[in-house]
């Protein structure tokens, strides 16, 4: 059985599409009361963990795939530009962080970063983008 970690989970998109295909959401990490309270009703046996900024990897439960689309104000076309430089997009460092930390269960795989308008695939085709270097530099694999 294939496990799921969610890093900004928002609505729960990640998880309820792993539980759709044989994959058990084990928790989720959220600060966004509404966003939680419907992750909740979906899978009211999954953790969650709160804020990113707060979590250690390797004091997490260990999954086989990690998910996150940290937030985009800063990366998107109406938001400020500021790329992972910015206050929010910046957030990006701590999933790094966290996958660095966490306990190995295998290879994890990494899915794509919501919010950027295209895959990491897509990116790392183009040109090497900082977030894909960290990713690469990491423990983790992109699919």
């Amino acid at each position: 059985m294939l496990t799921l970690g969610s890093l900004f989970d928002g609505l729960g998109v990640f998880p309820l599409t792993a539980s759709r295909h044989g994959i058990t959401p084990l928790w989720a990490s959220e600060i966004e009361k509404a966003p939680i309270s419907i992750t909740k009703r979906h899978f009211p046996g999954m953790a969650h963990l709160g804020d990113v900024t707060k979590l250690h990897g390797g004091k997490i439960p260990p999954v086989d795939v990690l998910t996150f689309g940290s937030p985009c104000q800063n990366l998107s076309q109406i938001g400020n530009r500021k790329g992972l430089g910015g206050e929010q997009s910046s957030l990006f460092y701590e999933a790094i962080r966290i996958i660095n930390q966490m306990k190995p269960i295998g290879k994890m795989s990494i899915g794509k970063m919501e919010g950027s308008g295209e895959s990491f695939q897509q990116k790392a085709m183009q040109s090497p983008s900082p977030w894909v270097q960290h990713i690469q530099n990491s423990r983790a694999s992109l699919f």
